[in-house]
């Protein structure tokens, strides 16, 4: 009876992490990736929360104690893999990219879903995660024509090809998915 009591309890306390972990990444926090570094400060404060509880417990000699050393583990790698999850639809959730080539470089263009900005870079001398800007602006769509204006160009894109880009305004572009 012991045992199933402290296992009842260990599975409660589980899914109360899970729940509150979720609700905190995808709910309340709904981080980008320029605060990933956050990760190295929840995840080593949510094993020393829960080893501070344990000890706690212990020398109380409560018999919940050896539910939140085992969470000690459990929370910190519960939130990390929710934390991983959730970028690795990141870009899908809030742009539509596009690839393409010109010149011999691999350009990308990203339209973002949740205004009218859009990018595009020369993603063929990416190093270290870092690309190279070339235009950005505001885009407009127009029936079933996307109208992009920099400050210095208009480009288009009609039927998946990109009109205008400044290497070869005469050249349409295939653009593919990603």
């Amino acid at each position: 009876m012991k045992n199933q009591e402290l296992i009842k309890f260990g599975l409660i306390s589980l899914i109360i992490d899970v729940i509150i972990i979720w609700f905190y990444v995808y709910k309340f926090e709904k981080p980008d990736p320029s605060v990933s570094i956050a990760a190295i400060l929840i995840v080593p404060s949510l094993l020393i929360i829960n080893l501070i509880l344990g000890f706690i417990l212990l020398v109380i000699k409560n018999k919940f104690s050896k539910i939140f050393f085992i969470n000690s583990l459990l929370s910190p790698t519960i939130f990390y893999a929710l934390w991983i999850l959730w970028y690795n639809g990141y870009s899908s959730r809030y742009y539509i990219d596009y690839h393409f080539k010109s010149d011999n470089k691999l350009h990308e263009l990203s339209l973002s879903k949740e205004s009218d900005f859009f990018n595009i870079s020369d993603i063929s001398t990416q190093k270290n995660g870092f690309t190279t800007g070339l235009y950005s602006g505001k885009y407009d769509i127009v029936g079933d024509t996307i109208l992009m204006i920099d400050d210095t160009i208009r480009m288009f894109i009609i039927d998946d090809k990109l009109i205008g880009f400044p290497n070869d305004f005469k050249t349409r572009f295939k653009l593919e998915e990603q």
